[in-house]
C-alpha cells in the first residue's frame, strides 16, 4: 500500500390576526373556517429561550443550556467538506511515488485541521457529566451526598458559584466550578490542565483549554460562524468558519508544523 493510499484511508475514516367585521353569521362563519385554514398551515411556533447558535443537542426543555460548539452539527456541509477534500486526492495517484510524500503535505495539514475541528463535541460532552454528579439543584437538595453523587468528595455555594471536587480515575482530583445559575460560565482543572467554557451577553460562546503543553481557544458567534486556535511547542492551526445558516460552510486555516506552513480553505 503505498504512502498516498494510507493517507486515504486515514482521511476516509476521519402571526396572522383575522378579525370578523361582518354584519351577518355567514360573514364570521366564512371567517373562522380562513382562521382555522391559516392556522393549520402556519409553521410550528420556534423554541423559546436564548438566540445563541444551538446545535443539534438543543433542547427548551432541559433544565441546562450548556456552552455547545455546533460547527461539527451541521452534518451534511461537513460531509461534504470531507468529501471534496478526499476528491482532491485523487489526481495525486498518478505521480511518482517519490512526489507523493512531498505533494501530500498540504492535505495532511487539511485532514489534521479538520481533526482538531472535530475533537471540540468530546470535549463538550463533560459538562453533562459534570453536570450528572454535582449541580445547583442537587447541591440544594442534600449538598451532593446523594447517589448520584457518591462520587463526589467535597462541595460548597458560595455567593451563588458551586464548586465541587471528584476523582478523575486516575488518581488525582478534579475540581468543577459553576459560577453562574443558568451553566453559562464552567471551569474543569483536571490533570495539571484548565477548562473554561462561557456565555457572555452578547450570546458569543467560547471555550479555552490550557496545559503544559497545548493551548486552544473555541469561539462561537450566535449565527454559528465561529474561529479555532491552537498552539503546540512545534505547531499551530488557526481556522475560521462562516455561518452555514446564510450559505455553504466555508473554512479558512492555516497549519503550521516545525516552520513549514500551509494555509487554504475548504
Amino acid at each position: 500500500m503505498t504512502h498516498l493510499s494510507k493517507c486515504l484511508l486515514l482521511i476516509a475514516a476521519s402571526g396572522l390576526v383575522l378579525t370578523a367585521c361582518g354584519s351577518d353569521k355567514g360573514d364570521r362563519h366564512t371567517a373562522e373556517n380562513e382562521a382555522v385554514k391559516v392556522a393549520a398551515e402556519a409553521p410550528p411556533p420556534k423554541p423559546t429561550g436564548p438566540t445563541y447558535c444551538h446545535g443539534g443537542e438543543y433542547n427548551p426543555n432541559k433544565p441546562f443550556k450548556f456552552v455547545y460548539f455546533n460547527l461539527s452539527t451541521h452534518k451534511d456541509e461537513m460531509k461534504r467538506v470531507r468529501a471534496e477534500m478526499a476528491a482532491s486526492l485523487e489526481p495525486l495517484k498518478d505521480l511518482p511515488k517519490e512526489a507523493q510524500a512531498e505533494a501530500l503535505k498540504p492535505h495532511l495539514a487539511k485532514s489534521q485541521v479538520l481533526a482538531a475541528l472535530g475533537i471540540q463535541p468530546l470535549a463538550d460532552q463533560i459538562l453533562s457529566v459534570s453536570a450528572v454528579l454535582c449541580n445547583f439543584s442537587i447541591y440544594e437538595e442534600d449538598q451532593c451526598t446523594g447517589l448520584l453523587s457518591r462520587s463526589v468528595t467535597s462541595a460548597n455555594l458560595v455567593d451563588d458559584t458551586l464548586v465541587y471536587t471528584a476523582p478523575d480515575g486516575r488518581g488525582q482530583q478534579s475540581r468543577v466550578t459553576m459560577a453562574r445559575r443558568d451553566y453559562s460560565d464552567m471551569t474543569i482543572e483536571a490533570r495539571g490542565g484548565v477548562s473554561h467554557w462561557s456565555r457572555d451577553a452578547d450570546d458569543v460562546e467560547s471555550f479555552t483549554f490550557k496545559d503544559p503543553t497545548t493551548e486552544t481557544r473555541w469561539t462561537e458567534n450566535p449565527d454559528c460562524s465561529g474561529t479555532f486556535s491552537q498552539r503546540r511547542k512545534n505547531s499551530s492551526i488557526d481556522a475560521s468558519w462562516t455561518s452555514p445558516k446564510t450559505g455553504p460552510l466555508q473554512i479558512t486555516y492555516k497549519h503550521c508544523l516545525k516552520g513549514n506552513c500551509y494555509e487554504g480553505a475548504f
